[in-house]
């Protein structure tokens, strides 16, 4: 591809996110906006419209939190949600859709889902300390404001420049992160958040959202630069950068990057939906190239605090949903689909906690017995599920009723394919829903 191309290419990506800003802004249904882990990995928080999602591993529904229909009965939509550090508190940033009303900070007791603060005047990012006792956020594009969440009461007002996204680090309180909207030097703040004094100015024009890592010994940018995609990792004692990552391959438009899971391995997504998976302290990366037919994503790829699986948004084409993806392949572990067909949200082992997905491995000597699977549907009833096992065993079922396994069947070392296919009927009759078909294979042991 020439580098004509790839300009023409980079500038359509960059007029689509745009034009989906523009939308964000003015309350337009059409996506998930945001899509945040819980910090242990068990659940995940989405938000859409006026409701916040809590699902499973597997995307299966915990609680629906809907503002529309709470005691605060707000039309608005959620613009932003996060999670404090040990998962106890969950905030959303809310967004009216009416005149009357303002902008709004929602908190959350994750422990019985009851509101438990309401600040009003925010508009923009929200970030935590790293003890929960604070929140700061956004009055307009010119305040950073900090709110003591025992008394709700402002502790600082920090006035800055044009400015939105917060980041707070992880390891020290007295460093908060604040970027300028429209790049430019010094684009990049870091505030003692308490006292409103600078800690340190970086020059890094047009850098994403900035990440620390969990030690917060590090600050993780990432910035697109003509075509090239560049990550620059500092160390925070003084802000220098110690290792700078470039993509040059032209269609990767990088936009954000995070540490994940340690202090020592960064994960880049792209706009289009692509990953890059960087190990600072072997100078090693992986390139994770994205299986699903979609151009581009609509929020940042967001990544499981203690396992490779990844969330992931399509929208507007025949596979819009919410999808989890295996790090590794980039495969479907489970989905969320916006039809009215009936599908399967995801594959389940013995154990009731491991998914089965394309590339799977399952080792025979861990494998709990009997040989169990479990498909989990959309809806949760259906009238059968149809199981059909090829390869080194081959096997038909058809289970009528909820858990729909497949069971009794022998496992032996191998290839296999499995098809799953629900029905609207008993028996596999009446109207078929959207298969799922996952490759896998069977081992005997590690050796």
């Amino acid at each position: 591809m020439s580098e004509d191309d790839v300009s023409v290419r980079r500038l359509f990506l960059l007029f689509i996110t745009i034009l989906l800003c523009f939308h964000v802004v003015k309350g337009q249904e059409f996506s998930y906006l945001h899509a945040r882990w819980h910090p242990n990995g068990y659940m995940i928080a989405f938000a859409f419209e006026h409701q916040i999602h809590i699902r499973d591993n597997h995307l299966q529904d915990i609680v629906t939190l809907d503002l529309s229909n709470s005691s605060l009965q707000i039309d608005s939509n959620i613009y932003n949600i996060v999670w404090n550090a040990d998962g106890t508190k969950l905030a959303a940033l809310i967004f009216p859709n009416s005149s009357g009303q303002s902008a709004r900070l929602i908190i959350w007791d994750t422990t019985t889902w009851q509101i438990t603060n309401e600040l009003t005047g925010a508009v923009q990012d929200i970030a935590f300390s790293p003890n929960g006792d604070y929140i700061a956020t956004m009055i307009g594009i010119l305040s950073v404001v900090i709110y003591d969440l025992d008394s709700d009461e402002v502790v600082n007002t920090i006035r800055i420049r044009d400015s939105t996204l917060l980041e707070w680090n992880s390891a020290n309180s007295d460093e908060l992160v604040v970027k300028n909207t429209f790049g430019g030097e010094n684009n990049i703040s870091i505030f003692n958040p308490f006292t409103g004094d600078v800690v340190q100015e970086l020059n890094y024009d047009a850098s994403m959202h900035p990440s620390y890592s969990p030690d917060g010994q590090y600050l993780v940018l990432s910035r697109n630069s003509a075509n090239i995609s560049i990550i620059d990792v500092l160390e925070t004692n003084d802000y220098d950068t110690v290792v700078s990552l470039i993509v040059d391959n032209g269609l990767f438009q990088a936009q954000e990057s995070i540490f994940w899971m340690d202090n020592t391995t960064i994960a880049t997504s792209s706009l289009q939906g692509e990953a890059i998976i960087w190990d600072i302290s072997q100078g090693s990366s992986e390139f994770i190239e994205q299986q699903l037919d979609s151009q581009f994503v609509f929020s940042p790829l967001i990544w499981h605090p203690n396992n490779f699986t990844y969330v992931h948004y399509i929208s507007g084409t025949d596979l819009a949903g919410l999808y989890i993806l295996d790090g590794y392949t980039g495969k479907v572990v489970a989905q969320r689909l916006e039809t009215d067909e009936l599908y399967i949200q995801s594959i389940l082992l013995s154990d009731g906690i491991t998914s089965l997905s394309n590339g799977t491995t399952i080792n025979l000597a861990q494998i709990a017995e009997p040989t169990i699977v479990t498909a989990l549907t959309e809806p949760d009833a259906v009238g059968s599920v149809l199981f059909e096992l090829s390869g080194s065993a081959m096997v038909t079922q058809i289970d009528n009723s909820a858990p729909y396994e497949l069971s009794g069947w022998e496992l032996v070392s191998g290839a296999y394919t499995l098809t799953i296919t629900p029905y609207s009927d008993a028996d596999g009759a009446g109207t078929a829903g959207i298969p799922m078909i996952v490759d896998f294979t069977v081992i005997a042991s590690d050796r």
